[in-house]
């Protein structure tokens, strides 16, 4: 009948090392039995709080939770770092948060099938080796089983067949080795579940996962492979990053959305992609030596620099549905030919840049812009714009070595940036300077060591400080709507021929 044991009841008594208690008993207060050399408990009830302060927390050496134990409250073991062995009856179905954290010479549990919750931080920081989870658990909670900033010897873990969602950093950093295969059961891995466990060499899901959330395996460096099912939906930011997966990777049809940096870091030289795929965010593939990638019609966002690095990435092809070309996306990559969909309205800021390779470009019917350096430092050989182009940014056709000429000005373009043709050292033909850009940017045509001729339309008000100095123009003819030719405008070239309209106030 007691269902009581109060404030320090008894304390101090140096010869108690036997206790048993009733299964009425819902509550041992604080310091209830500091100073009893008690080491083994056998607890028949369910308490309603913890009993770490009501023992001396080193001396108890094992626990037996009876039948009519059912819950084990938050924080009921917290900190006994004597603690070796504890016993959990078929009737225990939860675990609360924290109930044996710190137990550090803790090094086996085996857990019945009647638990259906492990709560968050149930065994943090404790000595674990051996993990047997029942089939009957449900859910692992937040940093159940882990150890900051040390890692954890857990060697051994079976995983139930109940079991649906593992919560973040629940085992990042133990030590298990070789391969790991989840339950079908498991729906949710996540943040960070298995981060940091280097051992891992390979990984199956199963075929009830639907999310793998961020980080959730980053940095298992050791695994090469991964298999992945049907049931797949969403693959977190840095799932993958800094893994050693390798060879070919095929993500599951169903999969939507690839988070941030998933695969960054990892050996993947071939990506399939299914027709699920709706968005891969920034910087997923970053760096990995992929040479092809066909980007399903399916997927309508693309992150920035989602390729980029990718050297050795020669084939590309984009989805037909996609209206943005992101910053930096396929920057520094080994593209040889491009062809841009009919969709895409923007090419983004170094969206191209720095692809050495790139001799080869097709434009969409309805690009509007193509901005700062989008293809600086390519080597296209030729460019014709479509007549939607609105738009050209500073530097977006900068420095490149191979382009001989440009066709056209498309019909709508209104605006061309700064150094937009700069440094195409041979570049030997230009159309007409259209009016309706306004007036002709600064070093807009600088260093074209091989541009001989250019026609300027009337109409243009002014002519930008370095437009085309460093070119081989032998004469020029400035139009009578120009009022301002600006500071170098047709420095070191070869001029033998000018005429000045009438309306220029200004040299």
């Amino acid at each position: 009948g007691v269902t009581q044991i109060g404030y320090e009841a008894f304390k101090d008594c140096t010869n108690l090392s036997d206790v048993t208690f009733p299964t009425t008993l819902t509550q041992i207060e604080s310091s209830a039995f500091t100073g009893c050399p008690i080491k083994s408990l056998v607890i028949n009830s369910s308490l309603s709080s913890g009993i770490f302060t009501s023992f001396d927390s080193d001396i108890i050496e094992s626990i037996t939770f009876g039948d009519k134990a059912t819950i084990i409250p938050s924080r009921m073991c917290e900190g006994m770092t004597a603690l070796k062995t504890v016993t959990f009856s078929n009737g225990i179905t939860e675990i609360g948060d924290s109930a044996f954290e710190r137990c550090t010479s803790l090094t086996k549990i085996v857990l019945p099938d009647s638990v259906k919750k492990i709560g968050d931080y149930a065994f943090y920081g404790t000595g674990l080796t051996y993990v047997d989870i029942g089939n009957g658990v449900e859910t692992i909670g937040y940093r159940a089983f882990y150890d900051y900033p040390n890692g954890v010897p857990i060697t051994t873990l079976k995983l139930g067949n109940s079991l649906r969602e593992i919560g973040g950093d629940a085992f990042c950093k133990i030590s298990i080795s070789g391969a790991l295969k989840l339950p079908d059961s498991l729906e949710n891995i996540g943040y960070g579940a298995f981060s940091y466990c280097k051992g891992i060499t390979s990984l199956e899901l199963g075929s009830g996962t639907k999310i793998i959330q961020d980080y959730a395996f980053s940095n298992c460096s050791n695994m090469l492979k991964v298999k992945m099912n049907t049931g797949l939906t969403e693959i977190g930011k840095n799932a993958f990053g800094a893994t050693g997966l390798i060879g070919k990777l095929t993500i599951p049809s169903g999969v939507k959305k690839i988070g941030e940096y998933a695969f960054v870091g990892a050996e993947i030289t071939s990506v399939t992609l299914p027709e699920t795929l709706e968005e891969i965010d920034a910087y997923a593939f970053t760096a990995l030596p992929l040479t092809k990638i066909e980007i399903p019609d399916s997927v309508k966002t693309l992150g920035g620099a989602v390729f980029y690095e990718c050297k050795s990435l020669k084939s590309v092809k984009l989805p037909a549905n996609i209206e943005y070309i992101p910053t930096s996306c396929f920057e520094k990559c080994g593209i040889e030919s491009l062809v841009i969909p009919n969709s895409v309205k923007r090419i983004a800021p170094s969206a191209f840049c720095n692809c050495y390779s790139l001799t080869d470009v097709t434009f969409g019917e309805n690009i509007e812009s193509i901005e700062e350096s989008a293809f600086q430092f390519t080597n296209i050989s030729y460019l014709k714009f479509p007549d939607s182009l609105k738009t050209i940014g500073e530097n977006a056709f900068y420095d490149i070595d191979g382009l001989r000429k440009i066709e056209n000005w498309s019909a709508s373009l209104e605006s061309i940036g700064k150094f937009a043709f700069g440094g195409c050292d041979k570049l030997l033909e230009v159309p007409t300077i259209p009016a309706r850009i306004g007036n002709i940017p600064d070093s807009l045509f600088s260093g074209c060591l091989s541009l001989s001729h250019v026609e300027i339309e009337n109409g243009i008000t002014i002519i930008g400080n370095d437009a085309f100095s460093e070119c081989a123009l032998t004469e020029i003819v400035i139009p009578d709507s120009v009022e301002f030719i600006l500071s170098g405008a047709f420095a070191y070239n070869q001029l033998q021929d000018i005429t000045i309209g009438n309306n220029v106030t200004d040299i």
